[in-house]
């Protein structure tokens, strides 16, 4: 299974949306108090796992840490950060000409 997560901010809250799916399920549970995270293969966020090239956490790397860093965080920014371009990799969908910034952190080498 893999875990998406979304966070829309506000001036003083958070709001968090998920989506999980389910290789061998067509059904779609929402967010994490009702799933048993034992069953995740990856978490898919909004955003970077690294701000910088020297690493310094984003809030993937932060979401990664909270879970006891015991599931793999990928992070998916549709903006470029100047500070990180050696900890992302540009992924360019179909003829589009604007890449998806694809950064993760958690998985084993």
């Amino acid at each position: 299974m893999i875990l998406s997560v979304d966070v829309h901010y506000k001036e003083d809250s958070a709001k968090a949306v998920g989506l999980l799916f389910d290789r061998s399920d067509e059904t779609i549970t929402t967010f994490i108090e009702q799933i048993n995270l034992n069953d995740i293969e990856a978490i898919i966020i909004d955003g970077y796992a690294y701000v910088d090239n020297n690493k310094a956490f984003g809030l993937g790397a932060f979401l990664w840490e909270a879970l006891e860093e015991k599931i793999p965080v990928i992070g998916v920014a549709k903006t470029s950060f100047y500070k990180n371009k050696e900890t992302v990799t540009a992924l360019y969908r179909g003829e589009s000409k604007n890449p998806l910034y694809i950064s993760l952190i958690g998985y084993a080498k």
